[in-house]
């Protein structure tokens, strides 16, 4: 199972950081993004679980808050809709569920140290797999 890229989830801590992980990757593959409540309560509903113990196990098992993790998926998407190139930013902001172009633009210069322009203009991808933040 290893030798392909799987791998047991046997503790019940595990399960829940998966089930917290399939749940952004699907909200980040299903755009635009359209959320009804505050994340922490859309996973708190989906997994029925509070919020803050689920917080609390995801952090432990993953250094990196859910919030977090949850930025660095959407930044992902960024930079795959920049490269897909059949959107302008400020579309990008709003289908991303982002306040405003700003709000966007800050982020990502603050995560990757570029300007999204910059990152439009390179040549090479730094992209990671969904699956693979953390």
């Amino acid at each position: 199972i290893e030798a392909h890229g799987f791998e047991l989830i046997e503790s019940k801590e595990e399960i829940i950081v998966e089930r917290i992980k399939v749940f952004l990757i699907n909200m980040i593959d299903q755009l635009p993004i359209q959320r009804k409540n505050k994340l922490s309560t859309m996973i708190s509903d989906e997994l029925g679980r509070d919020y803050s113990s689920l917080s609390k196990v995801f952090s432990q098992r993953e250094h990196i808050t859910i919030e977090k993790y949850f930025l660095r998926l959407k930044l992902e998407k960024v930079k795959e809709l920049i490269q897909d190139g059949s959107h302008s930013f400020s579309q990008i902001a709003s289908i991303l569920d982002y306040s405003s172009i700003n709000h966007l633009s800050g982020q990502f210069k603050q995560e990757t140290g570029l300007s999204m322009s910059e990152y439009k203009t390179m040549f090479q991808s730094d992209r990671k797999p969904l699956d693979k933040i953390v």
